[in-house]
């Protein structure tokens, strides 16, 4: 559940919200049984779009947990409640125009305690769609 809002301009649209996220994994294992993970957070994001040519958009934003977030893990931990740290994260995206196909993709980089600072082959294309529109 979210909210957001945006500032429209000739030359960029730039963009900002609020999102709740509540997420239960359930993990069933014949020997140890049903563990599960819980994670509530409440990121805020703030972004900007805009067309560099007549045939690409650019777009760049930012995301970081605000006051709530919380992961409780029976899976990979004794089950205590943590509090979610140091998780922003960065994006840049880009559309390539193709008369009514848009080709998609996005490198986002994440922070925290295992974040090297590199960028891989999991950071590319972290988000790739194609549209077509009718």
């Amino acid at each position: 559940m979210g909210v957001d809002n945006s500032h429209k301009t000739d030359a960029a649209d730039f963009f900002y919200g609020v999102n709740f996220d509540m997420t239960t994994l359930k993990n069933k294992n014949v020997a140890t049984g049903t563990a599960k993970t819980e994670i509530t957070s409440l990121p805020v994001f703030a972004g900007i779009e805009a067309e560099a040519t007549s045939w690409m958009v650019l777009r760049a934003s930012v995301t970081q947990n605000f006051i709530l977030g919380t992961k409780k893990d029976e899976i990979g931990s004794t089950g205590d409640s943590d509090t979610i740290s140091n998780n922003t994260v960065v994006a840049a995206g880009a559309g390539l125009k193709f008369n009514k196909l848009l080709v998609d993709g996005t490198l986002a980089k994440a922070s925290g305690a295992s974040a090297t600072g590199a960028l891989n082959s999991n950071d590319l294309l972290a988000n790739a769609a194609v549209t077509y529109t009718f």
